[in-house]
């Protein structure tokens, strides 16, 4: 049995006994058959999450060095080519996007190359679509990701799309 169906089951096991809350999210590394999984958990006095990578057969790789700017994981995507992962954490119920280069990822080396922290705003993963990242948010952003504070609030939802390579985003 793989390490993801150990760690399920104890998961499990730890939520009927200890009112632990705790969450699984995987998704496909396109175009191989592996996944990228995030197991993370909270408890009474403690927080957790573990990233790891699974094999068709079912071997897991533990990702030691990755951790998410927030500690609950709401959201991952990979884009088709395989290249980069969009990461939306929570925090207090304020979300950050992150965006690393899957490839320094699997190498257990990687940092986020781009961050959106829309506070007080929220922002959602909409998807990849031929390597550009599309999201939505109550904010009006602009120009590139480095300086993610002071973003206006919106009187509408707005779709933007982020090049992961630039860092540019753009309503297009």
């Amino acid at each position: 049995m793989s390490k993801l169906f150990h760690a399920c089951s104890l998961l499990i096991s730890l939520s009927l006994l200890n009112s632990v809350q705790a969450e699984i999210l995987c998704t496909a590394i396109k175009p191989t058959q592996q996944k990228l999984c995030v197991i993370f958990s909270i408890m009474p006095d403690m927080a957790t999450q573990q990233w790891f990578v699974e094999s068709a057969s079912g071997q897991s790789r533990s990702l030691p060095n990755m951790s998410a700017a927030m500690l609950q994981v709401s959201d991952i995507a990979i884009d088709e080519q395989g290249q980069w992962l969009a990461v939306l954490s929570v925090g207090e119920g304020h979300p950050i996007l992150e965006v690393f280069a899957l490839k320094s990822i699997l190498q257990n080396s990687g940092k986020a190359q781009w961050e959106i922290n829309p506070y007080p705003g929220w922002l959602s993963l909409e998807g990849w679509q031929a390597g550009i990242l599309s999201l939505q948010t109550d904010r009006l952003l602009s120009g590139k990701v480095y300086d993610s504070s002071d973003w206006p609030e919106a009187e509408t939802t707005q779709t933007y799309y982020l090049n992961p390579k630039t860092g540019k985003l753009s309503r297009k």
